[in-house]
């Protein structure tokens, strides 16, 4: 039976894909007879929906006529055959990319076969055909076509005959010929050029070859890809076989995986010890050892960009079935063997998924954070796998990163969400799928999971090797639980509550909400937090019934996460949430009302215990009393105490009130105005291009940054401060050499808010204490400079600085109280306490008694070694001899061989495994005997070292306040630079606005353009306007008319825009402006919808409306466009010339009303309040259009040239000229339509006429008069 080829062996084989008849580097012979048939891999085909398909095998041109392969066929069975290539003589192990549930979705040809994708039209072809006899529908292979050029004739087979056996035995299929079949070299070497990265590249042999292949039908039975298939186990076909000459077998070449590189030496397995001990191996390892062992296979396919996240319950139920792999028993932990239906059974608890309360998927309190794993399947899982399996039925809704030496794995349904989404290459380890990632590039991948919107649980080792001995050593030894290394949760990350500086993208804050509400009276609680710089925002407020300061926070805020009552919170609150945050895709966390939100005591005693000083914030305390409130609070503190970040938060967190509508400090900008005017993101595409905050956001900081989107949230309405920043403005553009000091100090400033956050919490890095200390002092030097008065301009010519007017710019620019602090005796504290050699941290002398004893036991153990290295040297009188480190097997002594003839090897040396060519490696006795006490000090100054960190960053926080108030310092420097660079560096003509201190509200502008559209066309071909509202005998409210994108909208926008940035301090887009102080500004813009909430485009604009009418005031500045559009044209004009007159005689607001009644304009009642103005066009009849001018004139415009408009859109002529024919009728019949419209019918005029005549009213008589004009 040496020809008989073993399973592993078929497996490889790789058939020829009938797709290749359209390949051009394949000649097809033109006798040959061909079908054309999908590829398995696309199309994916169950086997029973597949018929086989006779066809005629290939005759070579120089056959004779007995060169035709013999096959018996009958009415209940087809003859398939097959081109098969010669035998592979190397076992190669399957493929592990391919999962089990993979398989059963494919054909079993394609299954069994395994042709690799890549290179069906490069391998040489072989016609080699036997006959398998198959049931119809049962067709155990695909007929593959032959792409070889002709053969030598082979001589004919003979026939086969089928031998029925009581007793079921192996299936063998053998083709032998007394002539064999011999490869054309032409073609063999034609073929061999493009097989250069194939697979099973070099196993075709040019000589006579013969296929015998061999299959256990038992081993087929076992594995699950196979069992939907039913094979009769009472017959086997044999092939009787003539007396012929042996042919002399060519063994292939072993096949290189194209998806792993090949190590150029690979060292002896060591001998197991746990389970741990092939991870333990590599803690020493550079990061480029094993990372192939994990590659990625993005770099052998496209990766699919899926933002579609994969859930849990879709996997669960593939689970099980996917732990049996192709073959039939696995090795398990510690050497055990377990067949397919003990994997499965160990999996059971993963088919009807149930969490720790064993509620079912289906129940409306299940909780998808936690799995219900019974007793009886942890007590046969081995150590590791109950340790995991312990930790993620905690975490079953995070996808977790287990430590394991130096590598992070996942398992089961998170190994195929790293597979599919990451690209991870698929492996099994222990029983379970496996991906893994190197320790050094864990941020690089959890920062993709989370950007995905997944959390991330971080398990790490609690113990080194060393540490596991130690531990088993004093518990005089373990059992079988204690035998690994023991792991916890170290870390959960989520996208709302990073604290990793490289995990956060962005440089914006990154608030986790939690709310709590009362829906029967709309009270909100509401907690933010920016986990980043550990500050906690707190609110409370009773909203109207559209939630219009709810979505205010939202729209101010963007959480990424929010936490929210289970079966507490309104169905209104989550439309909310779902609509407004769609760009964002926030994580939504239900939490249990009882455990999880917890009571204001509970809360307040948590934060007091793990505060520094045992003492509650005063800004906290100002809250205690909000019941609403401190509830938010807790449900925030409780999860980020779940999560593993509470105590550093509560350690550091600074609580503020948080107002969305400042009302009498700043510009309220609500939340439909901030949508309105495109302030944060566009109504586009939802990103900042065009928006205000793209044009303001001229920060070099990130904390800078941070505070401008507050300041452009919250504009000021005290007049001193807004004046106060045009003279920083101001100042900035007669210091020039002031303001180039200032951009140097701000230039290339790392994000210095969130470092000092993560020293304050105990949790930073070394660099980052180094940075801050080295930033601040160099900006304490640069400020000092400044204050000093002598500064050095590009030309060398010293200049004294100006006294500056502006408080908020001196208070960033001099050193005092309430000031920029001096910083300079904290910096020198905190750097006298440390030295800095390269990366590492040392207590200066006598600072840390314990790490200077450790250090010198450690100095004293190498320099022994150094003597030893030195002896040795001497001995073999060889000065080469040195040291080498390897991995964890370090203090290797490297002898060159040449200095092995002049001294000979002690016998009590270990000689090591790792030589050379030129030298060997051992380990001497002495250095077997000092090693583990090298190793031991080595583990101890580890741990002395962290603790040393902890004490510098505790000196640190002593001088918190100071370093803090200093960013608050730079952050305010940032922004007025920001203002400045607005106002006198931007592409447009810009000016100061003057605002006047009066009793009423007004607005006078002159040259007015849009700021946003102006700065991207560089202010060139905007048409600039005028505007006066409430001033020089103007009305308060102007009614503008005039035709459709004739650019009343962009009127309104700007006009809001410029009130905006004039109370920022900024200046403002207009040859001269004039204003008083806005409180608020209210829009009605757009027509949209609100499904989610259920409402129509006139419910939409109803609410807008009712806002305005409700909360506006005389110093407020109102704008409405097209108001009653949304319904019919009777009813949208008696609510617009309501409201209208409602505002022009009751709230006295500034309003610019747009709109297409023209006659609104007229409306005897308010036309007297009205300032009528029009965007004028040019017609033109002939052509039908209409040629925009964009400027504002006085009076109304005649007609809204809808038609016009219309036919330029592009609608056939056939419709527009429908449309004007209806439109000449209607005015005509209709004397509502026509009054509407400006006009009115003759037979009505007379009625009024005479009723105004009869009543003797002179006043009635001039309007009719008026309008008749």
């Amino acid at each position: 039976m040496d020809d008989i080829m073993s399973f592993d062996e078929f497996d490889e084989i790789e058939f020829d894909n009938e797709d290749s008849t359209n390949s051009s580097s394949t000649s097809t012979p033109p006798n040959q007879n061909t079908q054309t048939q999908s590829s398995p891999l696309k199309n994916k085909l169950n086997l029973k929906n597949v018929t086989p398909t006779k066809t005629t095998p290939y005759t070579q041109p120089q056959a004779s006529s007995n060169s035709s392969t013999t096959t018996t066929t009958s009415s209940s069975t087809q003859t398939q055959k097959l081109a098969l290539k010669p035998t592979i003589t190397t076992n190669t192990p399957l493929s592990k990319e391919n999962t089990a549930a993979t398989h059963k979705s494919q054909p079993l040809s394609l299954r069994l076969l395994k042709t690799s994708p890549q290179k069906k039209a490069q391998q040489p072809q072989i016609t080699n055909f036997f006959t398998v006899e198959k049931e119809p529908q049962q067709s155990l292979f695909d007929r593959f076509k032959n792409e070889d050029t002709p053969k030598k004739p082979t001589t004919a087979a003979t026939p086969v005959v089928k031998t029925p056996i009581s007793k079921p035995k192996p299936t063998i299929f053998t083709a032998k010929t007394p002539d064999p079949i011999v490869i054309d070299s032409a073609s063999d070497d034609n073929n061999n050029n493009n097989n250069n990265n194939n697979v099973h590249k070099n196993n075709i042999s040019s000589s006579s070859t013969t296929a015998v292949i061999s299959r256990k039908r038992k081993e087929m039975s076992e594995q699950s890809l196979f069992d939907d298939i039913d094979f009769n186990e009472e017959e086997e076909v044999k092939e009787v076989k003539p007396p012929i000459t042996p042919v002399k077998k060519v063994p292939a070449t072993p096949t290189k995986s194209p998806l792993k590189k090949t190590p150029a030496k690979k060292k002896p397995a060591a001998k197991k010890k746990s389970e741990d001990s092939d991870y333990e191996s590599n803690e020493e390892v550079s990061e480029d050892d094993g990372s192939d062992d994990y590659q990625s296979e993005e770099e052998t396919k496209p990766k699919t960009n899926n933002r579609k996240k994969l859930t849990r319950s879709s996997q669960s139920s593939s689970s099980s079935s996917s732990q049996t792999k192709e073959t039939p028993t696995k090795k398990g932990a510690f050497g055990k063997t377990l067949n397919k239906e003990k994997l499965e059974e160990r999996y059971q608890f993963l088919v009807n998924i149930q969490d720790a309360n064993q509620r079912g998927m289906d129940h409306p309190d299940y909780d998808p954070r936690t799995l219900y794993i019974p007793p009886k399947y942890l007590s046969n899982f081995s150590p590791f796998e109950r340790q995991f399996w312990e930790i993620k039925s905690k975490y079953y809704d995070t996808i977790v990163f287990f430590k394991k030496g130096k590598f992070y794995e996942l398992y089961e349904s998170d190994a195929q969400i790293g597979h599919q989404l990451l690209g991870l290459k698929m492996t099994d380890r222990v029983n379970m799928k496996m991906v893994g990632v190197p320790e050094a590039s864990f941020t690089t991948w959890a920062a993709k999971l989370i950007k995905e919107g997944y959390k991330v649980t971080k398990v790490d080792q609690m113990e080194s090797a060393i540490g596991q001995k130690k531990r088993l050593t004093a518990q005089g030894g373990g059992g079988k639980t204690d035998s690994i290394i023991k792991r916890e949760v170290s870390s959960i990350l989520t996208p709302g509550t990073l604290l990793d500086e490289s995990l956060i993208t962005d440089l914006s804050s990154t608030f986790l909400m939690a709310i709590k509400e009362e829906e029967s009276t709309r009270e909100y609680g509401i907690c933010l937090v920016d986990t980043s710089i550990g500050e906690f925002h707190l609110t409370t407020f009773k909203d109207d019934e559209a939630r219009m300061q709810f979505e205010t926070v939202l729209l101010q805020t963007m959480p990424k996460e929010i936490i929210y009552e289970r079966n507490a919170t309104s169905t209104a609150t989550l439309s909310i949430v779902k609509r407004v945050l769609a760009s964002v895709r926030p994580i939504l966390n239900a939490r249990n009302s009882l455990t999880e939100y917890w009571d204001p005591e509970e809360t307040l005693n948590k934060i007091k215990e793990n505060r520094p000083d045992k003492e509650l914030p005063e800004t906290l305390l100002q809250h205690k009393n909000e019941v609403f409130t401190m509830c938010a609070l807790g449900a925030c503190v409780s999860y980020l105490f779940e999560i593993k970040i509470g105590e550093e938060l509560c350690q550091q967190g600074r609580f503020q009130k948080f107002s969305p509508l400042d009302i009498g400090n700043t510009m309220i900008l609500d939340a439909q105005c901030l949508v309105n005017l495109e302030i944060f993101n566009n109504t586009t595409d939802g990103s900042t291009e065009g928006t205000l905050l793209k044009l303001m956001d001229r920060c070099q900081t990130a904390f800078g940054k941070r505070l401008l989107r507050q300041w452009i949230c919250r504009p000021l309405a005290n007049l001193e401060k807004i004046k106060d920043r045009q003279r920083a403005i101001e100042y900035f553009h007669n210091n020039h050499v002031t303001l180039q000091s200032v951009q140097t100090l701000l230039q290339k400033l790392p994000d210095l808010e969130r470092k000092l956050s993560r020293i304050h919490a105990k949790s930073s890095k070394i660099s980052d204490i180094n940075s801050v200390l080295n930033h601040f002092e160099t900006i304490h030097y640069q400020i000092g400079a400044i204050q000093s008065g002598s500064q050095v301009d590009d030309e060398g010519d010293v200049t004294l600085h100006q006294e500056i007017s502006s408080v908020q710019l001196r208070n960033c620019l001099t050193f005092g109280k309430g000031c920029y602090p001096d910083l300079r005796p904290a910096i020198d504290t905190v750097k006298n306490s440390f030295t800095l050699e390269g990366d590492q941290l040392l207590p200066t002398e006598g600072a840390f008694k314990e790490f200077d004893e450790c250090k010198e036991k450690l100095d004293a153990l190498v320099q022994k070694l150094e003597e030893h290295i030195q002896e040795i040297r001497v001995t073999f009188k060889c000065p080469e001899i040195e040291y080498k480190h390897m991995g964890k097997e370090i203090y290797q002594i490297e002898i060159p061989l040449r200095a092995l003839t002049r001294a000979k090897i002690p016998d009590n040396y270990t000689k090591l495994s790792e030589a050379t060519k030129t030298c060997q490696r051992f380990h001497s006795p002495f250095i077997l005997k000092i090693l583990p006490q090298l190793l031991e000090e080595r583990d101890t100054l580890q741990v002395l070292s962290r603790e040393f960190l902890k004490k510098v960053q505790e000196i640190f926080n002593e001088h918190y306040n100071l370093f803090q108030d200093a960013i608050r310092c730079l952050a305010n420097l940032d922004c007025l630079l920001s203002l400045y660079k607005v106002s006198c560096q931007s592409t447009i003509s810009m000016c100061k606005p003057e605002f006047v201190s009066d009793n009423k509200a007004f607005l006078s502008v002159k040259d007015m353009v849009h700021p946003c559209i102006s700065a991207r066309t560089g202010g060139e071909d905007f048409i600039p306007n005028d505007l006066n509202l409430n001033c020089e005998n103007h009305p308060s409210t102007m009614v503008i008319t005039g035709p459709n994108m004739g650019g009343k909208s962009t009127m309104l926008r700007q006009t809001c825009l410029v009130a905006v940035m004039a109370q920022l301090g900024c200046y403002v887009p207009a040859s001269e402006c004039k204003l008083s102080v806005v409180d608020r500004i209210f829009t009605r813009l757009g027509a949209n919808d609100n499904i989610m909430a259920g409402q129509s485009t006139f419910m939409v604009e109803l609410q807008e409306a009712g806002n305005v009418l409700k909360y506006a005031t005389p110093r407020s500045l109102v704008i409405m466009d097209e108001l009653g559009r949304g319904t019919s044209t009777f009813d949208g004009y008696s609510i617009a010339y309501s409201v209208l007159k409602y505002i022009v005689l009751n709230l006295h607001s500034m309003c610019l009303f747009a709109t297409h009644y023209q006659s609104l304009a007229n409306e005897p009642t308010i036309t007297s309040h009205l300032a009528k103005s029009f965007m004028s066009c040019n017609v033109d009849q002939k052509n039908k259009r209409v040629i925009f001018s964009y400027k504002l004139k006085e009076g109304v415009c005649p007609n809204s040239y809808g038609l016009l408009v219309a036919a330029m859109s592009g609608l056939p002529n056939v419709v527009t000229q429908l449309a004007e024919e209806k439109a000449i009728q209607f005015e005509k019949e209709s004397t509502i339509s026509t009054y509407i419209h400006g006009t009115i019918h003759k037979s009505e005029l007379v009625k009024k006429i005479q009723t105004a005549y009869k009543n003797n009213s002179l006043s009635d008589l001039k309007l009719l008069q008026s309008t008749l004009k």
